[in-house]
C-alpha cells in the first residue's frame, strides 16, 4: 500500500468514476483500475460495487476512504511544517476579513508587513463570515477575522476571542442632531440609518426600545459591507452610521464626523476573532501576523 494508491482511492471516491478520475490523474483507466485491484488485494476486501454507470464504496471502502483522507491529510500537512520550518519569516501569507474588522486592520497590517517583512508574498481578502468560513475549511486562506457572532464554535477550528469594540452612532458635523442632548433611538431613526449587517440581537433590541413594530430587517435604509462607503455617505447627508466607532475614529479626530451620544437600553459592541483550522501547523508569519492584530484589537477596544 502507498498514497498513490490511497490519492488513486480518494480521487474516484470524489468523481464517483473510473474514467473521470483516470483523466484527471492522467493515467489510462486500465492503470487506475489495476491500482484499486491491487489495493483490494492487499486488504483483502471489496472496495468498490458498480451500479448502473458508478461506483459506490462498499461499507469497507467508506471505512477505508475515510482513513485514507485522514492519512494524506496528515502527508500533507507533515510536507508543510517541514517546508514552513525552512521559510522561517517568509513565505506567503492569505488573510480574509468581514467588513467591520477589515476597515480597521486590513491597511495597518499590510504596512506593517511591508515594512518588517518585505519578503513575505500577502493576499487580503474581504466578505461575509459563512463565505470566508468556507474558505478557511477548504485551505484557501491561512486565517479569517471576522465577528465573534457569526462564528459557531467546532472541533476543526481555533478561535482566538480579542476584546469588545464599542459601537455607536456617527453622524457629519452639521448635522441636524449634533447638538442635542439626551438623544434616544426614536431621534435616530427619524433619519436614514446606515450600516453593515447587525446580528438579529442587536436589531430587535434597538427595536424594543422604541416600541416600534417594524421587522430588524427594515431598520437599515441602507446596508453595505464597505465601511469606508458608507462613511463617504454619511460625510455628505444626513444619514446616520451605526457600528464600530474605531472605524469613523479618524475623521472623528479630524472634526468631519461626530459621535452621538444615545441613550439605549442595550450595549451595542462586536467581539471579533482571528479563527484558524485546529490541527494545522501555523507558519511562524502567521504568528506574527496574528500578534500585531491581537494587539492593535487591544489598542481600539474597551
Amino acid at each position: 500500500m502507498n498514497f498513490q494508491q490511497l490519492n488513486h482511492l480518494l480521487s474516484i471516491v470524489e468523481t464517483g468514476s473510473f474514467s473521470k478520475s483516470a483523466e484527471k490523474l492522467h493515467l489510462t483507466q486500465s492503470a487506475l483500475s489495476r491500482s484499486i485491484h491491487i489495493l483490494e488485494q492487499e486488504l483483502e476486501v471489496r472496495l468498490f460495487d458498480r451500479i448502473g454507470k458508478r461506483n459506490e464504496l462498499t461499507s469497507f471502502g467508506k471505512e477505508v476512504a475515510a482513513r485514507a483522507k485522514r492519512i494524506v491529510l496528515e502527508a500533507s500537512e507533515l510536507k508543510r511544517s517541514a517546508e514552513l520550518l525552512s521559510q522561517g519569516e517568509s513565505g506567503t501569507l492569505t488573510v480574509a476579513l468581514g467588513a467591520a474588522p477589515s476597515a480597521l486592520i486590513t491597511s495597518r497590517l499590510i504596512t506593517y508587513m511591508l515594512n518588517n517583512f518585505p519578503r513575505v508574498q500577502m493576499e487580503v481578502l474581504q466578505g461575509d463570515s459563512d463565505a470566508l468560513l468556507a474558505k478557511l475549511r477548504a485551505r484557501e486562506v491561512d486565517a479569517i477575522i471576522v465577528s465573534y457572532r457569526s462564528i459557531k464554535p467546532h472541533d476543526d477550528i481555533e478561535i482566538d476571542i480579542w476584546n469588545n469594540f464599542p459601537s455607536g452612532f456617527v453622524c457629519r458635523a452639521g448635522h441636524p442632531l449634533q447638538n442635542s442632548n439626551k438623544l434616544i433611538f426614536d431621534d435616530i431613526i427619524k433619519f436614514p440609518l446606515v450600516s453593515t449587517a447587525l446580528s438579529d440581537e442587536t436589531a430587535r433590541g434597538l427595536l424594543d426600545s422604541t416600541g416600534h413594530a417594524r421587522h430588524p430587517n427594515e431598520l437599515l435604509q441602507v446596508e453595505c459591507q464597505d465601511i469606508s462607503r458608507l462613511l463617504e455617505v454619511v460625510s455628505s447627508t444626513d444619514a446616520i452610521f451605526l457600528g464600530v466607532l474605531a472605524s469613523a475614529q479618524e475623521g472623528i479626530r479630524k472634526g468631519d464626523f461626530v459621535e452621538l451620544k444615545v441613550n439605549l437600553p442595550i450595549e451595542i459592541g462586536v467581539q471579533f476573532v482571528f479563527v484558524t483550522l485546529a490541527n494545522r501547523t501555523k507558519s511562524p508569519i502567521l504568528h506574527i501576523a496574528q500578534d500585531f492584530c491581537r494587539e492593535l484589537s487591544d489598542s481600539f477596544s474597551i
